[in-house]
């Protein structure tokens, strides 16, 4: 299974997800996609994250706390380092970031908690 360092001691899992289940990419599937591990992992990121929102776009983020929810994958909305960046930029300072379950993402202000 394919895996890469995220935040120690957190790590990424390459997956592929089919109609009916998901299962963890080996090193010979990518062969037979005929991919390159570093393609297949910004492939894979650009997909998960297509359909989520920009952290930097995220209603009422300078001013209170928001949950993100009603996404497939949110979680990996952390995913989008630029736009964590941005989003910290645009409030002025630190973001907390928190990931309660599978269907949340919950972000503030530092200042604000």
């Amino acid at each position: 299974m394919l895996t890469r360092p995220f935040v120690a001691p957190l790590c990424l899992v390459l997956m592929a997800d089919y109609p009916t289940q998901m299962r963890g990419v080996r090193t010979e599937d990518l062969a037979a996609l005929g991919l390159e591990a570093d393609a297949a992992w910004a492939l894979a990121e650009r997909q998960t994250l297509v359909d989520l929102p920009e952290p930097d776009r995220l209603d009422s983020i300078d001013e209170s706390l928001v949950a993100v929810t009603e996404y497939d994958y949110v979680t990996s909305l952390l995913l989008n380092r630029e736009g964590w960046r941005r989003a910290a930029a645009a409030v002025g300072g630190d973001l907390l970031v928190a990931v309660p379950s599978d269907e949340y993402v919950i972000v503030a202000r530092r200042d604000v908690i």
